[in-house]
């Protein structure tokens, strides 16, 4: 059985897949991707392989091992609200690599190939995608799991986009080159 299995469709969260980092000081740089799924998802096809990469490793998959489904309802920020996208009954996995992992859109070349995304404009948090990913068991002092690697990714369509981004062109509406002017005028700070 192959630990290789392609995720169901999925939100993007957190997307580092252009440009590798390191979530603390002192560790080592990586890609990576969480992707956030709705109540209901089918994870038959990611649960055949992550059973697999257990049973390659351990023989079974271990009683205590922690797995890479994690609760959606459980990532808060500091200050006890959501984080979007993290819905009551949403499943999420956080996805990592080493090398940089291909991404690619929806449309084709004329060549016949799918086009490769290489910005963040293109591939954000809050678009939808599904991942081709690796599941590999781990052990370590404090315990055994299975995780999934990324592979590559294909951006599906858009989505709202997660965070506090603003429109320029709504936040100044009002504003006017007049007014503008008559603010860097005799007196200003920079005068």
């Amino acid at each position: 059985m192959s630990t290789k299995v392609r995720t169901p469709r999925g939100r993007v969260s957190y997307p580092c897949v252009f440009e590798a980092r390191a979530i603390e000081d002192g560790q080592e740089a990586k890609f990576s991707c969480s992707l956030i799924f709705p109540a209901g998802t089918d994870f038959s096809a990611m649960t055949a392989a992550v059973t697999a990469a257990a049973v390659a490793r351990w023989g079974k998959v271990p009683p205590n091992a922690k797995l890479p489904w994690l609760k959606g309802e459980d990532q808060m920020r500091d200050d006890g609200s959501r984080i979007d996208g993290y819905e009551d009954g949403s499943i999420f996995i956080r996805t990592t690599s080493k090398s940089r992992p291909g991404v690619i859109g929806r449309q084709k070349d004329a060549a016949g190939k799918w086009m490769t995304l290489d910005s963040e404009d293109d591939f954000y948090a809050g678009c939808y995608a599904h991942a081709v990913v690796n599941a590999f068991a781990w052990e370590t002092k404090t315990g055994k799991g299975i995780s999934f690697g990324l592979l590559s990714i294909q951006k599906l369509v858009d989505g709202e986009p997660f965070g506090m981004k603003s429109d320029p062109e709504a936040d100044f509406a009002d504003v006017d080159e007049e007014t503008d002017a008559e603010l860097v005028g005799e007196g200003d700070l920079l005068g």
